[in-house]
Formats: C-alpha cells, structure tokens, sequence
C-alpha cells in the first residue's frame, strides 16, 4: 500500500485544540448572555460565528464536509442555550462538537494512514 506518512501527534493536537474550541466557545456565550443581558444579539451573533468558525475547522483541518453538518445540531443546542440563558443546552452542545471533533479526527487519521483520498461528497464544500 502506498500510504503517506501520518503525524499522529500533530492529529491529536489538532482534535484537542477543536474539542477545548468547543468548550471555550459555550462559556463564552454564557459569558456573553450574562453581561449582555441589555443587548440580546451579541451571544447569537458569537455562536452564529463560532459554529460557522467550527465547521470550517471541521472541513480544511479534517476533510470532514459531513461532521461539518451535523455540527449544527450542537450550533443549534448553543442558540438554544443563548435564548433563555441556561447552561444546559450550551454543555449539550459543546458535548455535541467534542464528539464531533473526535470522530473527525480519527476518520482523518485512517484516510491519511492509507493514503485515501477524499470521496467527491467531501469536495463540495
């Protein structure tokens, strides 16, 4: 088999960093909804942008258009979790990314170990 050479370490890293993303994304949106309880947009407007910002990292770090998708249900669970101000739905859907960003980076791990190119639905982001 002609696979590449895999940097296993640099992959691990690469999946913690977005895991701690995740978590570090729904405190600050409850961060946000606490002291900006006069302006209501601003925890929308932060996970609008860091659920887009996750999915991105999903596709350019992991050739993962399809985790990527699915990763709006934990952007939707923050949105929940920033409309009525509880932590609940924040935790549920940093739970959500996490295992995202795990499943992502082994199925980056194995494509790259063979020496896989992406199947054609990953290239239509």
């Amino acid at each position: 088999m002609g696979g590449h050479a895999v940097d296993g370490q640099r992959l691990v890293r690469i999946t913690l960093a977005l895991m701690l993303y995740g978590w570090a994304a729904a405190a600050g949106v409850f961060v946000l909804g606490r002291a900006h309880a006069v302006w209501a947009a601003v925890p929308f407007i932060t996970v609008t942008f860091t659920g887009l910002g996750f999915a991105l990292a999903l596709v350019l770090l992991h050739r993962a258009t399809w985790t990527a998708l699915l990763s709006l249900a934990g952007t939707a669970a923050m949105v929940a979790g920033a409309a009525n101000g509880s932590i609940t739905p924040l935790i549920c859907g940093a739970a959500v990314w996490s295992a995202l960003a795990a499943v992502a980076g082994r199925r980056g791990h194995h494509r790259r170990r063979r020496g896989i190119k992406a199947p054609w639905w990953d290239n239509l982001v």
